[in-house]
């Protein structure tokens, strides 16, 4: 919380994780932390929200940091009827909300727009040039790390993984 806090942000939009794959293995858990750390944004003035998510399963369909921002890149491009890209669009409106830029509605419409109109991938562009790193992955996936060994795993019968 205290880099949050020394950003120098005015919003801040927490994702706290709770589950099995989560720092936070219970919901109460995870509700306590937010409660802490909304009370140490309001104390040095920040408007601050947060947002619990599940991680006993994953949102996206990838596994790894590569594979993961392909996902994002993805996304990105205007692929944002997936689970992931639903939540992606939610918490930009939510922020745009905090920000003071409209209405819940108005500002879904806004995060919308900036991901179907390329507004949103062009600004990733531009962040991962201003911190040194290759923006051509946003034309090209394929230039991001592989890695050395890849397995698909199937199932002989149907049916749903109830924990991993």
């Amino acid at each position: 919380m205290s880099k949050k806090l020394a950003s120098g942000n005015d919003c801040i939009l927490l994702d706290v994780k709770t589950g099995s794959g989560a720092f936070m293995k219970t919901d109460a858990d995870a509700a306590e932390l937010s409660r802490l750390m909304l009370a140490a944004a309001k104390t040095d003035g920040k408007d601050c929200t947060a947002i619990l998510t599940d991680m006993d399963r994953p949102l996206g369909m990838y596994i790894g940091n590569a594979l993961e921002v392909r996902e994002a890149i993805e996304t990105l491009h205007s692929e944002t009827e997936t689970e992931l890209g639903q939540f992606c669009i939610m918490l930009a409106a939510e922020l745009l909300f905090m920000a003071g830029k409209g209405t819940k509605d108005a500002c879904l419409t806004m995060a919308k727009k900036a991901v179907t109109s390329g507004e949103a991938l062009e600004r990733f562009r531009q962040m991962i040039e201003g911190q040194g790193g290759n923006p051509h992955v946003i034309d090209s996936v394929d230039l991001l790390p592989q890695a050395a060994c890849s397995r698909v795993l199937t199932v002989q019968q149907t049916g749903w993984i109830t924990q991993m």
